[in-house]
């Protein structure tokens, strides 16, 4: 068993989606392109990351290989500034005002400075993080298995509806 963000397939596994999450663009409040211009839209494009300096995650982790593929889709670079392994780090570097980041909205929800944080989702076009519970496609379930299945599945759509 396993919870896996977006996950490649595997000819082993079978996935299970549980929910699906848009991304956000998180800066500290009282940034001023936060209350006017761009960025004091309700809902973002993609392309207003165009020229803001992001705090991203490594290139292997799920968020970063979207926003990657999307921004070649659409011919556009990203400005990444800082590469962080730790999306806890990331969080803390943008509500002490460092720069800006691209995370799942519930990121900054359980995060322990959500009043540190300024968040404007980025529109349906850009694609949504699916969690999804991963599980062994050639053996047969037991019901330990299928009992931690179904407490993973529950606890995790408690959490997100939270």
């Amino acid at each position: 068993l396993a919870l896996l963000y977006t996950p490649d397939p595997h000819p082993d596994l079978q996935f299970l989606p549980l929910f699906s999450e848009g991304l956000s663009l998180i800066g500290p409040p009282d940034d001023s392109r936060f209350t006017s211009g761009r960025l004091s839209q309700p809902v973002l494009q993609f392309t207003d990351l165009i020229g803001l300096p992001l705090i991203l995650p490594e290139r292997s982790q799920v968020i970063r290989r979207l926003l990657e593929r999307h921004a070649a889709l659409q011919g556009i670079v990203l400005d990444v500034g800082l590469e962080v392994s730790s999306i806890p780090a990331i969080v803390d570097l943008v509500a002490q005002g460092h720069s800006y980041a691209v995370l799942q909205h519930s990121t900054v929800q359980h995060s322990a400075r959500p009043d540190r944080l300024a968040v404007r989702p980025l529109d349906d076009a850009m694609p949504q993080v699916v969690l999804s519970l991963a599980l062994p496609l050639h053996r047969r379930t037991t019901p330990l298995t299928h009992a931690a299945s179904q407490i993973l599945k529950d606890l995790m759509l408690r959490l997100h509806t939270a």
